[in-house]
């Protein structure tokens, strides 16, 4: 996921700094019984107040502090927590001795963090004032407390599953709203809230599907999508996307019109060929069938504003319009699914660019089984897709967002040409699209040349099966380091 930074963090240390200003050492003083119980007492206070304060907050397991009374746990870090640490970091921590764990219960995998936490000499234990180390393979971190708790627990803003909840927590809402004898009084709110409100009850993503009602088609919201693959687990397996739920058009005849201007306006539309064989649930209609009918069917207005394409490498290379043949790997051809077919669809506003990562299992790449390099591929696409992709935005007003298996560098630096309307970028892609052209060849093995490797993921989780089944919270850090994707 996209990560960020918050008010009050420090800045990064290197794999190399190996010295700490003088200011610190006060901080590594061995705290004493009575101290260390004063800090995650201080912490878990903060910790219920920012689960009232914070949607974010915790989001996976509980949106309200009432029914769930430990969702966060601080607590003094057994000899075995450290050791792990300790072994795996390249730093010196022997200096350190205030050691502390966090744990979530409701967690299935049993990971925790251990980081050291110290609070300068002669002040009170308050969480302002507390700081936190915590240890990584590469790097350590030393940031304010309430700073690195917000930004570990919290969801990331711009995640399209944040909005969503599991149906306990549901359960938990009404419950809470049981027990106080009151009415939540939607009507009351303004547009703009109660809009919100229908956006997270909705649902976010939807998956188009077209289904026949009086003897015509209609394309409509769709029944949501499953990937029914038990062999992928944790955050390897796409998460799935739940039908939308339509339970709030039973409210009132006014909250039906407006939260049915909400489901056509502002839910992404996603469009995928990222379907998996089986019984699960999906569109009962062929990604390439409703895309064809797509300028044929009458639609709400508004209803393809917003647009999420998800498709692996050799399928974005044909949206893009390349279609490799023997000897030609860069030869040009035209498929259905393409960019310049958007430009019949009426209100487009945006196109997000989803990828799945090269170890994904219907990943593919024209020039290769499994492409090495996911860097190198999806900007050979933007390349070639370059002046297409311009001339949409151009006559369209189209914004171009990407998301997925997608490197920040590679995300920060197409969206940043793409949406640049002030400038002409299209000399310098020229020139890349000469070298390009020199590059390439039938025999390119797209070696990846990223510091974090595209395949197998940062070189400190490269670990054998047997590895995974003895070292505890390893497949967390290796599925989250599969969708964070970091340079």
């Amino acid at each position: 996921m996209p990560k960020r930074k918050r008010d009050g963090d420090s800045e990064w240390e290197s794999a190399s700094d190996t010295s700490e200003p003088q200011q610190h050492s006060s901080r590594r003083r061995r705290l004493v019984d009575n101290e260390r119980i004063n800090i995650i007492n201080a912490l878990h206070a903060f910790i219920q107040e920012e689960r009232r304060t914070n949607f974010s907050f915790l989001s996976q397991h509980s949106h309200y502090h009432k029914h769930q009374n430990e969702l966060l746990v601080v607590s003094q870090a057994d000899a075995d927590d450290v050791k792990v640490v300790c072994d795996s970091a390249r730093h010196d921590t022997t200096a350190y001795n205030n050691w502390f764990t966090f744990t979530e219960p409701l967690r299935s995998d049993g990971f925790a963090r251990t980081v050291v936490i110290d609070v300068p000499s002669g002040s009170s234990v308050a969480v302002e004032d507390l700081t936190i180390t915590e240890f990584g393979k590469i790097k350590k971190t030393r940031r304010k407390a309430a700073a690195w708790i917000r930004d570990t627990y919290c969801t990331a803003e711009d995640d399209m599953w944040a909005m969503r909840l599991p149906e306990p927590q549901y359960e938990e809402q009404r419950l809470w709203w049981e027990g106080t004898g009151q009415a939540f009084r939607l009507l009351d709110l303004p547009l703009e809230m109660r809009e919100a409100i229908y956006l997270h009850v909705i649902g976010p993503v939807v998956v188009p599907d077209i289904v026949t009602q009086g003897g015509a088609e209609k394309l409509v919201l769709g029944y949501g999508l499953s990937y029914d693959n038990p062999d992928r687990v944790g955050r390897n397996r796409d998460p799935n996307i739940q039908r939308p739920n339509m339970e709030i058009m039973r409210v009132s005849r006014q909250v039906k019109v407006e939260a049915t201007h909400v489901a056509n306006r502002d839910t992404v539309k996603r469009f995928t060929t990222i379907r998996t064989r089986g019984d699960g649930i999906g569109p009962a209609t062929p990604p390439k069938e409703i895309w064809r009918k797509l300028g044929q069917l009458p639609t709400p207005d508004n209803f393809l504003k917003r647009l999420q394409l998800e498709m692996a490498a050799t399928e974005f290379l044909a949206f893009g319009g390349i279609c490799p043949q023997l000897g030609q790997p860069l030869a040009r051809g035209v498929v259905p699914i393409n960019v310049t077919s958007m430009a019949r669809l009426r209100n487009l506003d945006t196109i997000d660019f989803r990828f799945i990562g090269p170890e994904h299992e219907l990943a593919n790449c024209p020039w290769k089984p499994l492409h090495p390099c996911q860097k190198k591929w999806i900007d050979i696409f933007f390349i070639t897709a370059w002046n297409d992709l311009v001339t949409l935005r151009n006559t369209k007003g189209i914004k171009y967002t990407m998301s997925g298996c997608i490197k920040d560098s590679t995300r920060n630096y197409w969206t940043g040409l793409l949406n640049d309307k002030r400038n002409d970028h299209t000399a310098g892609i020229r020139i890349l699209e000469q070298d390009l052209q020199i590059a390439i060849t039938n025999t390119t093995s797209l070696a990846c040349e990223c510091s974090n490797p595209c395949v197998g993921g940062p070189r400190l989780f490269r670990v054998q099966p047997h590895e995974m089944r003895l070292i505890d919270g390893i497949q967390a850090e290796l599925d989250k380091a599969y969708w964070d994707f970091e340079d």
